[in-house]
């Protein structure tokens, strides 16, 4: 009944919703519900949600990126028939900007410099002759999907990250059924070439649900960890260094308490670091502030339009509006007005 309620919510009260939601703050959270097909704004100091107007059918929200004009998140509709999607929100509306092709199975997303987005295709053998896993470069303007690494040592590519020089960090789910195993990796791919490194392997990765890029280089990942496990072995963060060791570069941040799962990480301009959470006990949603010295957990915001949290995002600047880009032509204009009135 409680997901029922809140899968209608957005029906009910979308018409009343203010057209102050669009646009977003900068650092702004914005998570996406899996379950519910909420996509929700928490102001990352209060806690408050506020539940984004998009009254676009058939929702099942994967991963989302979020600038303060458009919300982007990757779209996996609740009707099997109906195709994977990129689904745009803006202050115009919400609706698909390219489906179809690659984006038949996809998770994760990323934000690139140029305003495309990254996303990642899962293995999907129920499409036509199989389609290979693969990570997509989607133009939301054209809805043009340019292949950007595929196959190869990818076997289930899920997460990404974009470094500041343009190549990609990648987590791979493995296959932990396969003969022999496969383990879980954290790839470094370049998508001039589309070529793949493994950089860290196995270790404390078991499943992992989000990546993060922190400002030292250093990754942090989150993981679902294994309750089904025996001993159980509990969610988590963990931070990667990429220049360690493939085998032995992981270090554990934080575990979740009982009942809890981290579904996502993000780390915004100051180097805070909010998880989004699933409190299977409760069957409610949320999200959680991670201390990124002591690994302690503070709950943020939780319940009310979250249920299952899949995606989390920090608002960013339009692609070309950073405040590097600001300051920059603000002092081109005090150049040229010092310059008149010499």
């Amino acid at each position: 009944m409680r997901s029922l309620l809140l899968r209608l919510l957005p029906w009910i009260v979308a018409p009343a919703l203010s057209a102050a939601a669009l646009p977003l703050q900068e650092g702004d959270i914005v998570v996406t519900d899996n379950e519910t097909g909420n996509i929700v704004r928490i102001d990352p100091a209060s806690g408050l949600q506020t539940l984004l107007p998009c009254a676009y059918a058939f929702r099942r929200p994967q991963g989302v990126v979020a600038t303060t004009d458009e919300v982007l998140f990757v779209n996996v509709p609740s009707i099997v028939l109906l195709d994977g999607e990129l689904v745009s929100l803006t202050d115009a509306g919400c609706g698909p900007v390219s489906q179809g092709g690659d984006l038949e199975n996809s998770d994760g997303i990323a934000l690139d410099r140029d305003g495309t987005v990254i996303v990642s295709s899962m293995a999907c053998p129920s499409c036509g002759a199989g389609a290979p896993p693969a990570i997509v470069r989607v133009d939301p303007v054209t809805s043009v999907q340019t292949p950007v690494s595929s196959g190869a040592a990818f076997v289930n590519p899920e997460h990404i990250a974009v470094r500041p020089g343009g190549r990609l960090y990648v987590s791979d789910d493995g296959c932990p059924t396969c003969n022999p195993i496969v383990p879980p990796a954290l790839f470094d791919v370049d998508p001039a070439t589309g070529a793949q490194t493994v950089v860290s392997e196995a270790q404390l990765l078991i499943n992992v649900s989000g990546i993060a890029l922190e400002q030292d280089g250093h990754v942090l990942v989150a993981d679902r960890g294994c309750s089904a496990c025996v001993p159980v072995i509990p969610s988590r963060v963990v931070r990667v260094d990429p220049l360690g060791p493939v085998l032995a570069n992981q270090t554990l941040l934080a575990s979740a308490t009982l009942n809890n799962e981290f579904d996502g990480v993000a780390i915004d301009a100051t180097g805070a670091i909010f998880v989004g959470v699933e409190n299977s006990l409760a069957d409610t949603g949320g999200v959680s502030r991670i201390d990124g010295t002591t690994g302690l957990e503070t709950p943020l915001s939780l319940g009310i339009f979250l249920e299952d949290v899949d995606g989390i995002a920090i608002v960013v600047p339009e692609p070309g509006s950073s405040a590097a880009a600001v300051a920059a032509l603000a002092a081109l204009a005090a150049l040229a007005r010092a310059r008149r009135s010499a």
